[in-house]
């Protein structure tokens, strides 16, 4: 039986390796990649199997032509795009979880498409980069469209959280698993409004994230979302099926910082098992 070992909730830019002078941010940048420190440090502690990464693509890996709500990387393998000044490098997958997280959450009435050739976008690559720099832990990436209608509701990413870990506890592959949620928090990328941060959405939604207000979060509806914290906002969905995974427990903050420089509101969250 597979038991889940940690979890976290991040965010993720691709300018974020690099700490900037930017209207006196740059002590809160200092904070928030030492915090990432903290995060290394505890899922390296926590010994893990395999790290379930759950985020979005940015039209790199699918396009209107082929737009899985949901699909799981099922690679040996999986290579990054390198876009954005993100590192380009091979990160070594999980197969025989994938193939169990793949049939399981297809049992679960969520039907994930399976994708053998996933590459990974700055959504996954920035993540890995700071909690596993050398792309040693075997990764299982979980991608939920977050960008192009139709999407799959808040609530509806909660609960496929629910079965993800469910089926992490009853499969027998991966002994030992983590699972982290990435992207947001509100953020307006190429955009007129690009630079800006929604502070008050962020600390909104903070609030319920730690102490795990499921109801109030599985209620949030794109079109609050995409006007107090922009169209980024919308891979929230990954933190709240990450949230699920680990039995929605809450969180503990580690980091915010509503960055101008980074153009996005940076958020970064340990979450609580039990």
């Amino acid at each position: 039986m597979g038991e889940l070992v940690w979890g976290a909730a991040v965010s993720h830019t691709a300018g974020m390796r690099r700490i900037q002078e930017y209207d006196g941010e740059t002590a809160g940048m200092q904070h928030v990649i030492a915090c990432w420190g903290e995060l290394r440090a505890s899922l390296a502690a926590a010994e893990p199997d395999a790290l379930i990464v759950i985020g979005s693509d940015h039209f790199h890996s699918f396009s209107y032509d082929f737009m899985p709500v949901f699909a799981v990387g099922r690679g040996a393998t999986f290579r990054s795009w390198g876009e954005f000044g993100s590192r380009q490098a091979q990160t070594p997958g999980h197969g025989e979880l994938a193939d169990e997280l793949h049939s399981g959450l297809v049992r679960s009435g969520f039907d994930p498409a399976g994708v053998a050739e996933m590459r990974l976008d700055h959504g996954f690559a920035c993540p890995l980069e700071f909690l596993d720099p050398r792309l040693e832990l075997p990764v299982v990436p979980l991608a939920i469209t977050s960008f192009i209608p139709p999407l799959p509701s808040m609530a509806r990413c909660l609960a496929m959280g629910e079965a993800l870990g469910q089926v992490i506890a009853a499969q027998q592959v991966a002994q030992r698993v983590a699972v982290v949620g990435t992207g947001g928090l509100s953020h307006w990328i190429g955009m007129p409004e690009t630079g800006r941060v929604g502070e008050e959405f962020d600390r909104y939604f903070l609030e319920l994230f730690e102490r795990a207000d499921c109801d109030a979060l599985g209620e949030l509806d794109d079109e609050r979302m995409c006007a107090d914290a922009g169209p980024g906002s919308g891979e929230l969905r990954c933190w709240l099926a990450a949230l699920g995974a680990t039995g929605s427990h809450g969180a503990r903050r580690l980091a915010y910082l509503p960055s101008k420089g980074w153009i996005t509101g940076v958020g970064l969250l340990e979450l609580a098992l039990s």
